[in-house]
């Protein structure tokens, strides 16, 4: 395609604290095979305290497309509405830190929205799954269907419209309809709500199954447990906003967990419902073993098989809990969970 046909594109990277993978993220990105001079990167630090600053000033000395800006407030969503009134594309891109784009993925996103004339496209998002075991287990429980209930970004086999897609490539016009990203909670799920609000406008959101981005997951079952409780309550912000979840398929873990959570207040009163939490704790766990079974042989590495175990059930009861406890206390939850 000709370059006087490619659009400018703004690509907003908010960052606090990624100085392992931020160089190799910007190397991903000028690299792509995208024109220079119709590219803008802008890196909106939230005050960082290790070397992701340096790391970004150094490449800023080295490219022109390079921009840093300050997130006072820290979080990914402010940092989103500063780089979105600072930049000038005719596209917004969004980037985490932790990704790695695949090469000529820009204008691949560029050539199926004027396909489908999609507000938002996206691709796959695949966890990297190299190094610690545990990390492998934890990146094989989160695009499995068992353990986060196979939304279309992580699972899909066929490009089609969806409900919401990882990270995001938005006509600059959409902002305009729909207004910037929502700031009015402790914990906002920034990607879902502005999709939400697509959607409620009329606006469409296209999947594209030939482009996976590559994603640092975490590494450890207690970061994993912090940020599904923090996806929780985020999801509750959304669906108390929206007065509506993403999909039906959310409906399934509140359901589950709190029928859980109910029998075990309840358990302590009433010598019955400690017999119907034993039986649902065995059911569980006998769906887990499969699971993990499953997974493990799948990948033909069995000693997967007791740390996915482990991962399902922190998934799983995260998520949901991080929802009710949203739902319940609100700002008090939120100080909780970022002690």
């Amino acid at each position: 395609m000709s370059d006087l046909l490619l659009p400018k594109i703004s690509i907003l990277i908010p960052v606090r604290n990624e100085e392992k993978t931020i160089r190799g993220c910007l190397e991903r990105i000028l690299t792509n095979g995208y024109p220079a001079d119709h590219l803008e990167i802008w890196v909106i630090d939230g005050v960082s305290d290790d070397q992701t600053r340096a790391i970004v000033e150094d490449m800023q000395n080295k490219y022109a497309q390079i921009h840093l800006l300050e997130n006072p407030k820290r979080v990914p969503y402010t940092a989103l509405n500063i780089g979105l009134k600072a930049s000038t594309g005719e596209i917004v891109m969004r980037v985490d830190a932790r990704s790695f784009i695949p090469e000529h993925y820009i204008e691949t996103l560029w050539k199926t929205m004027v396909a489908t004339g999609a507000d938002n496209v996206g691709g796959l998002q695949i966890p990297i799954t190299e190094g610690a075991i545990l990390k492998r287990a934890i990146a094989l429980a989160t695009v499995s269907i068992f353990g986060t209930g196979g939304a279309a970004f992580r699972t899909a086999k066929k490009s089609c419209f969806v409900d919401t897609v990882y990270l995001g490539f938005f006509r600059r016009a959409i902002f305009d309809r729909v207004g910037f990203y929502d700031e009015d909670g402790v914990f906002i799920s920034e990607d879902s709500m502005m999709n939400r609000r697509i959607l409620n406008a009329g606006g469409k959101i296209y999947l594209n199954t030939d482009l996976a981005v590559l994603y640092h997951g975490k590494d450890s079952l207690r970061e994993l447990a912090r940020q599904y409780l923090i996806y929780g309550a985020a999801k509750c912000h959304s669906f108390l906003t929206y007065k509506q979840l993403t999909s039906w398929r959310q409906t399934i873990p509140l359901l589950a967990i709190g029928a859980f959570n109910l029998n075990l207040l309840l358990a302590w009163f009433i010598p019955f419902f400690r017999c119907t939490l034993i039986i649902g704790l065995l059911i569980y766990l006998c769906v887990d073993l499969i699971a993990s079974a499953t997974v493990a042989m799948k990948h033909q590495e069995m000693k997967l098989f007791p740390l996915l175990l482990l991962v399902f059930p922190v998934i799983h009861f995260s998520w949901p809990n991080g929802f009710f406890g949203y739902f319940l206390m609100r700002n008090q939850f939120g100080r909780i969970l970022k002690r």
